[in-house]
């Protein structure tokens, strides 16, 4: 195997740019997952954070920036045409500063992190798919918060300590209780029955 390095999301973006002779600031779907390779191949770079670069992505609609060293969020303001950001696998922490996507996000897909919150999340009133398996949310409140998302449908949160000791159709079904409108858990669509155990939850 090659050597590693950090890389911040400004230099990622060029050596992207050299690689697909796209350029980022008219690019509407850029992707750099699993770091991108440099130093002709024998150097795999990954983002370890974002910076002001992120702000010149306004034509971007999708920024999939899954399995890096991403520890922390910046604002994204600019990015206005953004409709799915993809931070799976990184080492956040927080879900923080997407108030500048509220009017835009309809996909979060932070899978494979350390989250443990989603007050961060609330701003995004057109969020449709909320991906959140593996995360680190110990707390049924966080989950209920998520109610007042009337456009949300779809959430997974397979792997979280909320889920400890129940199985996959109790789980789901406590989910259910707390995102009434919710349509899919975990995959699979909520079905008549899913709600009826919902509904007879303590």
């Amino acid at each position: 195997l090659g050597a590693t390095q950090m890389i911040p999301l400004s230099k990622a973006l060029a050596t992207w740019q050299t690689v697909t002779g796209k350029v980022p600031e008219e690019a509407d779907d850029i992707r750099i997952c699993g770091g991108i390779s440099a130093d002709g191949g024998h150097t795999r770079a990954f983002i370890n954070k974002l910076d002001a670069k992120v702000g010149t992505l306004s034509n971007c609609e999708r920024l999939s920036l899954s399995t890096n060293c991403i520890d922390k969020l910046l604002p994204f303001s600019g990015m206005t045409k953004l409709k799915i950001l993809s931070l799976g696998r990184n080492l956040l922490k927080r879900v923080e500063k997407l108030d500048d996507l509220a009017g835009t996000l309809e996909q979060l897909w932070l899978s494979y992190n350390s989250i443990s919150g989603l007050d961060g999340v609330l701003p995004l009133t057109n969020l449709q798919v909320l991906y959140m398996a593996h995360n680190a949310i110990k707390d049924w409140a966080e989950i209920e918060k998520l109610a007042g998302l009337a456009h949300l449908r779809e959430v997974i949160f397979i792997g979280n300590p909320i889920y400890e000791g129940m199985d996959d159709d109790t789980a789901r079904a406590h989910v259910v209780k707390r995102i009434p409108h919710i349509v899919k858990v975990d995959t699979k669509l909520v079905t008549d029955e899913l709600r009826e155990a919902a509904a007879a939850l303590p």
